[in-house]
């Protein structure tokens, strides 16, 4: 398809797109990997090949926001998700532990990397319930 001009590949960053209504096509704005410049093209189809957003930093989400303005919790060195130990405990950013704010599955990516497909979220749940179910029991 790509020999024969059916399929073109642009590598960058979406910045904007929108349907024109009269012809039916999509028009994407982006930032060109390479050139840097911001680009516009027409398609009659989009793959979007970027994978899911795991700097939570990038999410418009209220109590994310203020967690993350508050310090409460901050993202991991690589900002593929949550700085947290490997049981899922969110750490602040003075490096303290909590004991009341946990995370798992895509969140931990930066720290366990395969925390996407079910057994390993299955599995991060159990070792999770298992921690907080030993906590709690230790308050008591």
């Amino acid at each position: 398809m790509i020999s024969e001009s059916q399929l073109k590949i642009h590598a960058g960053k979406i910045l904007e797109y929108k349907i024109n209504e009269e012809t039916k096509k999509v028009e994407i704005s982006y930032l060109d990997r390479v050139s840097k410049e911001v680009k516009i093209i027409t398609a009659s189809r989009v793959l979007n090949c970027s994978g899911l957003e795991f700097d939570f930093c990038q999410i418009e989400d209220p109590l994310l926001n203020k967690l993350l303005n508050d310090g409460t919790i901050k993202p991991d060195s690589l900002s593929l998700g949550f700085e947290a130990s490997t049981e899922g405990a969110l750490i602040d950013k003075n490096s303290k532990t909590s004991e009341v704010l946990f995370t798992l599955g895509p969140a931990l990516k930066g720290k366990l990397w395969e925390t996407t497909a079910v057994p390993e979220i299955r599995n991060q749940a159990y070792k999770l319930a298992e921690l907080i179910k030993e906590k709690s029991f230790q308050k008591v």
